[in-house]
């Protein structure tokens, strides 16, 4: 998934490309989990701040490479696509999503435009995680301590 810093669309490095958990949730909607950690939950902080949506752009059947890079956790203004270049030992291609204008992976087999609506949450799952237990919605009532 492709996402842009809406305070600074045109910095290069501050653009995400990451790997991100998606639930189908209609036809024309997906769920999403953007862990706080990761850039695409500050982008979408930063547009929420703004009252904005935030425009995106899922990339499916990319190169390994760029996969790669979408899993390994850069520096917030460290670019994806100069390091999965810097692997090649030649600039990564890109090319242009044709709604959004990102750039995305050339190559991609899909790509799926749209926008994270602004402060819009829902309960996801359950899945089947990599520690082969399930997570998902959940409902806390009541926290307490010693």
């Amino acid at each position: 998934m492709v996402s842009r810093d809406p305070l600074d669309p045109d910095n290069f490095g501050k653009q995400n490309v990451g790997i991100y958990r998606m639930e189908v949730k209609g036809k024309r909607k997906l769920g999403l989990q953007p862990v706080p950690m990761h850039d695409i939950a500050l982008h979408l902080h930063k547009a929420e701040e703004r009252g904005e949506d935030l425009p995106i752009a899922i990339t499916l059947g990319n190169d390994p490479i760029i996969t790669l890079m979408g899993a390994t956790p850069l520096k917030y203004d460290q670019s994806e696509y100069e390091m999965a270049g810097a692997l090649r030992e030649s600039p990564y291609p890109i090319a242009t999503a044709p709604l959004t204008g990102f750039d995305v992976p050339w190559g991609s087999e899909v790509i799926l435009e749209g926008v994270i609506e602004s402060r819009k949450r829902e309960i996801e799952g359950p899945f089947g995680e990599f520690t082969g237990h399930y997570s998902g919605g959940r409902k806390h009532d009541r926290g307490a301590h010693r």
